[in-house]
């Protein structure tokens, strides 16, 4: 499954960044003073879709929520010790979003058969 997820969405998907950012204390003995922030992305293919509009509540999912498709494969060919789950936004070409929520298709043992990251996104 891993592999069909990864050749469906390199064939049909285009670049996305995903980024994290991280604020790192300048002394960390005084971390209440100034610190530095840090911002870490990864380039993969991913598609990105509205999101139904069957499922649009306007609470949890928005009329202009989108749903991105990640292969975990492609996440994983740049061997990251923090998981997909750990990024805060999405840059896709002009638009960037918050990453609202994260779910990972998993349907074997935690951690071992990551198939899929499905995220929602919202500006």
């Amino acid at each position: 499954m891993r592999a069909v997820a990864k050749r469906l969405i390199d064939a049909n998907g285009r670049d996305i960044q995903v980024t994290r950012r991280s604020r790192t204390p300048v002394d960390p003995a005084e971390p209440w003073r100034a610190s530095v922030a840090t911002t870490t992305s990864l380039t993969v293919k991913g598609v990105i879709l509205f999101a139904d509009l069957e499922q649009v509540d306007n609470v949890t999912i928005e009329r202009d929520d989108k749903i991105a498709f990640i292969s975990a494969e492609a996440v994983e060919d740049f061997n990251v010790t923090a998981l997909l789950e750990d990024y805060d936004n999405v840059v896709d070409g002009t638009d960037t979003f918050n990453i609202i929520n994260k779910n990972v298709i998993e349907p074997g043992p935690v951690g071992d058969s990551r198939v899929l990251y499905v995220l929602q996104l919202r500006k």
